[in-house]
């Protein structure tokens, strides 16, 4: 958790990928509704890439998201994620 003035503000969730070879991934990046646009996102996705590598031991991180949502591209591209076509392919079942 994230805190500001001892105020908790988010989460970041970095974890290794199952069954990788030291795949970092972070699972959940929450800020509270009142900071977002603050900059705090990018802080706390850096926080993540942080532990995964000097916690977690990861050998490298890989990074997803909607494609339509920009904040969170434009944080990860910020904290020096570079854009990779070929990495995932994404299926999705409608219910």
């Amino acid at each position: 958790m994230y805190k500001v003035n001892n105020e908790p503000v988010g989460v970041v969730f970095p974890h290794i990928e199952p069954n990788t070879d030291n795949e970092g991934r972070i699972f959940w990046v929450g800020i509270h509704p009142n900071f977002l646009g603050s900059g705090l996102g990018r802080d706390l996705h850096s926080i993540g890439l942080y532990r995964l590598k000097n916690e977690f031991k990861a050998t490298s991180y890989l990074g997803m998201t909607q494609v339509d949502n920009f904040p969170m591209r434009n944080i990860m591209v910020s904290n020096g994620c570079i854009h990779n076509k070929n990495t995932v392919i994404s299926l999705q079942y409608s219910i």
